[in-house]
């Protein structure tokens, strides 16, 4: 949060067209309290007051150091690259796309969209053209009769990126093994990253292994410049654009940033910031506005006996000022750190139960009285940080509900709206095809797949988290499917009650079968039963419900991702009459053109709720569901559109059901009736 420039500083800031002003005054308090209400990110409050200026971000967009001077004068004789200038003129397609030969006209260019550091005209085929170099470095523009090796110095001087320092060794054929020390001196005095990843990457030259006599590593060194704070923002900026960049190529920033790696003195690199009071280059490596402090968050860099000495180094610094400000970066940087850390435990959540995630590192505090004071905190922390950087991409808390953790209503309470208006990736456990007999399994290995969804908290709660991509069609189907046949043809429904009942025997006995067939077997026993978060998952769905009264919920989606848990909750809340006529449900005949056992989307008139929805099981492939809307009336024996529950559990090749319905008393109803519903 350290700005980057100090009062009375000469600067360039952006106020339709590039302005020169002087910094009067950091952090207008008088701008900043009239801020909009709500959520503000750190990197959006203004810094300086440059007269009557007042930049919103601290960054070159926005606000730049003015050159102190220029390399090169009116009149001088020049190269630039042509690609990298502002061309006054719409006839670029017809100029050559490399370096060309020029004369500087103006100098220091301002009032425009853009700064310019120079205006250069040129001429090309007889004509006359100008343009503006918008940079005064070695990679833009140099003297037409300029030394290659003197540009090659400049160049590391000037922080040129890697790209460049090849364009000249290829160019000019530099030979860098016979000054190569004298090149390495030059790229650490000056703290360039890209010269160091040029010298490790291109010129087999390891510096990452450099040591000095006193066990100074590469950062200790770099550390101890007054360009510190260039190397770490620069680097900052890799870590998080390393799409941009050749990761590859460039220096192993986990390894160069290891906290870890003391020198003789038992000193870390950021020790040496400290040591030397440079607050800047401190807050550049701590301050998550710098970026740098999301990649080095990791306890696996930051062990807490180092820490210790870091913070203890603090203590010892002698000017209160500089004091005062390190030790607000450092607690700043672990309060973000131990959020951060919360965030992605939430966000990457692998834990099955409450207690397994209240013992992870950083956790424990979301549990006895101060609960809702941490989980506010980190509410905030989301908020803040929403979208930066695409580090803190999605809501955390949605998941906390698919779960049905408890800690869930704690993030609830504290801001519903970081959860309302949010939405969860699922995998859902709709019916995809999953046939057991051999012949159309096969087919079926073309047909849906199992995709993730997008889902509101409701139906995340409602779906929960176990999703069905089990790779059931990958299983052994043979023995599941005689398996069943025998159950339907042998078994006492007195004894062996379901098939569900029958599977959890089969492996309870372990029963002799293949790894494919467990899994098989593991698969459906999870689908026709309910799962072991289903209490939490309730208890969710309720507070949820309580403070969105307008919400409606729809029994259709409980059956499309086999949720009868859910199907009984609704029944039980007096959400849903199964006795009720099916057509007076305004959701059900919203649905009607999903439907296929409905001929012409239309419920037939007089079609009970119960009856409806026993025909919605079979086609979303939900026995459980069946077998509850069937255990207080019976099976219904009605026909819809022609087709009574046998035909059309035959027609979609419902095995499963088909064996529940053999063991009903209205199964010779079923069986003599004759399907009238043609064509299908």
């Amino acid at each position: 949060m350290i700005p980057r420039f100090d009062v009375g500083d000469i600067v360039l800031c952006y106020r339709r067209g590039w302005q020169q002003r002087v910094v009067d005054g950091l952090w207008p308090i008088d701008v900043i309290k009239d801020l909009p209400k709500g959520p503000a990110e750190a990197y959006g409050v203004p810094r300086y007051q440059c007269i009557d200026h007042y930049p919103s971000q601290d960054d070159d967009y926005y606000i730049m150091k003015r050159p102190d001077s220029f390399r090169l004068a009116v009149g001088d004789s020049v190269v630039f690259d042509l690609n990298k200038a502002e061309l006054n003129s719409s006839n670029r397609s017809r100029l050559p796309h490399t370096w060309i030969k020029g004369t500087v006209v103006s100098v220091d260019i301002t009032g425009i969209e853009y700064y310019a550091a120079y205006e250069c005209a040129f001429k090309n085929n007889r004509k006359e053209y100008s343009c503006h170099v918008v940079k005064d470095d070695d990679k833009h523009i140099a003297k037409s009769d300029a030394n290659p090796r003197t540009r090659l110095f400049d160049s590391i001087e000037q922080a040129c990126g890697r790209e460049h320092l090849i364009y000249l060794v290829d160019t000019f054929n530099i030979d860098v093994t016979t000054f190569r020390n004298l090149v390495i001196s030059k790229a650490l005095q000056h703290t360039n990253f890209h010269a160091l990843s040029w010298l490790q990457c291109d010129c087999n030259n390891d510096v990452m292994d450099i040591k000095d006599v006193s066990g100074n590593n590469l950062l200790h060194m770099i550390a101890s410049t007054s360009h510190a704070v260039r190397f770490i923002r620069e680097v900052g900026i890799i870590s998080f654009d390393k799409g941009k960049h050749d990761a590859e190529n460039e220096l192993n920033m986990f390894d160069l940033f290891n906290l870890t790696s003391l020198n003789n003195n038992g000193k870390s690199w950021l020790q040496i910031l400290v040591r030397r009071e440079d607050v800047k280059a401190f807050d550049a490596a701590r301050s998550p506005i710098y970026e740098l402090a999301w990649y080095l968050y990791s306890k696996v860099l930051f062990k807490d006996e180092h820490l210790c000495l870091l913070e203890e180094s603090i203590k010892r610094v002698k000017s209160r000022e500089s004091r005062v400000v390190m030790q607000f970066i450092f607690d700043s940087f672990m309060s973000f750190r131990g959020l951060l850390q919360q965030y992605r435990t939430l966000a990457f959540l692998t834990c099955k139960s409450q207690h397994d995630l209240l013992q992870e590192e950083f956790m424990s505090g979301f549990q006895g009285e101060d609960a809702s004071h941490h989980a506010a905190v980190l509410a905030r922390f989301y908020l803040d940080w929403r979208g930066y950087k695409r580090q803190v991409i999605s809501s955390p808390f949605i998941g906390l509900a698919s779960r049905g953790f408890d800690i869930f209503s704690h993030f609830y309470k504290a801001n519903p709206q970081i959860i309302l208006h949010e939405t969860y990736c699922v995998l859902p456990d709709e019916d995809q095809n999953e046939y057991i007999q051999p012949e159309l399994a096969i087919s079926s290995k073309k047909c849906s797949t199992y995709e993730h969804i997008d889902v509101n908290v409701v139906l995340a709660c409602i779906i929960g988290e176990e999703g069905s991509g089990s790779g059931f069609r990958t299983c052994d189907h043979n023995f599941y499917l005689h398996s069943l046949l025998k159950h339907t043809v042998s078994c006492d429904p007195k004894e062996c009650p379901s098939w569900l009942s029958h599977m959890k025997e089969l492996i309870t006995r372990r029963v002799e079968m293949l790894p494919r067939s467990q899994d098989c077997f593991k698969h459906k026993i999870r689908i026709l039963g309910d799962s072991a978060n289903l209490e939490g998952r309730l208890k969710v769905l309720d507070l949820l419900l309580q403070g969105q009264p307008h919400v409606r919920l729809n029994a259709l989606e409980m059956l499309r991702h086999r949720r009868c848990g859910m199907l009984r909750f609704m029944a039980n809340m007096g959400m849903l009459m199964l006795d009720s006529n099916a057509s007076s449900n305004r959701l059900f005949v919203k649905h009607t053109s999903e439907l296929r056992f409905l001929k012409e989307s239309r419920i037939p008139p007089g079609t009970s709720t119960r009856s409806f929805l026993c025909f919605a099981a079979v086609e979303y492939d939900d026995l459980q569901s069946l077998e509850w809307l069937c255990q207080a009336g019976g099976v219904p024996i009605n026909t819809c559109d022609g087709w009574n529950l046998l035909h059309y559990s035959a027609f979609l090749g419902r095995m499963e059901i088909i064996s529940f319905l053999h063991t009903q008393r209205a199964r010779k109803n079923l069986t003599n009736e004759v399907c009238c519903r043609k064509p299908y």
